[in-house]
């Protein structure tokens, strides 16, 4: 039984900076079986643990980071410190950042990366990979050649090496985004929000640089978050109707934003988006930017007066009676959540029924 006396020494060490016992204390803190639950404690035994490069401190940092486990959601942190462990070996890490490229969580697609990390935990046992690992080889149309004995899967899966992880994650400040390229209160998105407010957006926020042939998100994946381009060129490419390719709508270029609909209303993705020209772009992921809306009303009320401005200005007029009432009754539309995923489905219909008209008519 784990008794006072045991919970006290292991205080006591975890206080002395021993990481394997902070990482073990974190856990009591998790459970709280035998001492008071706490995930903030939790957390911050693991950040201890995870500053002396302990391989399960940053394993379990990264997990309470993408999860909102005693701090806040913060996927650019998580994928960094998952990328530390899985530099040192942690299988469940290997998993973890599989998946961060493989959705482009993280803020980057890349499947290459998502399948040398499937592979590389599927080594060290973690056998759930497999059926990632064969979607991933049909998605890409890969003919295998050679097999290994023991998994079924192409022996060249395991030739790819384990990829080195990112550079430590830029948090932008009021002063980087205001005395740069772009000005986030200058989108119309954000348009509107006091400066505290866009510090608390900003702060969620995090820089990427990719290279051309790289996807930011691709048609019918889930939501990551909103990309905002300080230069490069990116294009939107939809599948067209015989499904047999895709074709360019639209190309962007620096000032220019996209991923804001799905961030709301987690909706899969539309169209496909693929850098075309080395892109340097501030990345807000999904998961931060909802936490950021519902810690703040009026960041909320904000986002939803742009919205309705963006479905007025556009001249959309629904269809369906109860969406038009809820945009033109001049009632006035609540602040919440809800509305917001109300205008984000006027937009999205009327965007489809351009996108149809389109590959019918060619306009």
């Amino acid at each position: 039984m784990f008794g006072h006396n045991s919970i006290n020494s292991l205080l006591k060490k975890a206080e002395n900076g021993d990481a394997g016992s902070q990482v073990k204390l974190a856990k009591e803190f998790l459970s709280g079986d035998n001492i008071g639950k706490s995930f903030v404690k939790a957390y911050a035994n693991f950040a201890m643990a995870a500053r002396q490069n302990n391989i399960e401190g940053l394993f379990q940092v990264a997990h309470c980071q993408s999860e909102g486990i005693g701090c806040d959601i913060d996927p650019s942190k998580a994928f960094f410190n998952f990328s530390e462990a899985a530099r040192l070996g942690h299988p469940g890490a290997m998993l973890a950042l599989a998946k961060y490229y493989e959705d482009g969580i993280g803020g980057l697609v890349d499947h290459q990366k998502a399948l040398s990390y499937y592979s590389h935990a599927l080594k060290l046992g973690q056998n759930s990979a497999q059926a990632h690992i064969q979607r991933l080889i049909s998605a890409q149309s890969i003919t295998p050649q050679r097999f290994t004995q023991n998994t079924g899967l192409p022996s060249s899966v395991f030739d790819v090496p384990i990829v080195s992880g990112p550079q430590q994650p830029i948090t932008y400040t009021i002063d980087d985004v205001n005395n740069g390229n772009q000005k986030l209160g200058d989108i119309p998105f954000f348009r509107g929000l006091e400066t505290n407010e866009l510090i608390q957006v900003i702060s969620s926020m995090g820089s990427l640089k990719a290279q051309a042939g790289q996807c930011l998100f691709i048609e019918g994946q889930a939501p990551n978050g909103l990309f905002i381009i300080l230069s490069g060129r990116c294009s939107i490419r939809l599948t067209t109707l015989n499904n047999e390719n895709t074709e360019e709508i639209m190309t962007l270029g620096a000032g220019q934003y996209v991923g804001e609909f799905g961030s709301i209303d987690g909706m899969p993705r539309s169209a496909t988006v693929l850098v075309t020209e080395d892109a340097h772009l501030m990345f807000l992921p999904t998961a931060a930017f909802r936490a950021a809306i519902e810690k703040s009303p009026a960041i909320a009320q904000t986002i939803t007066i742009n919205l309705l401005c963006m479905v007025i200005d556009q001249n959309i007029i629904p269809k369906d009676k109860t969406a038009y009432d809820f945009v033109y009754s001049g009632n006035g539309v609540p602040h919440t959540f809800e509305s917001m995923k109300a205008l984000v489905a006027i937009m999205r219909q009327a965007n489809s029924e351009n996108q149809e008209k389109y590959f019918r008519e060619g306009v």
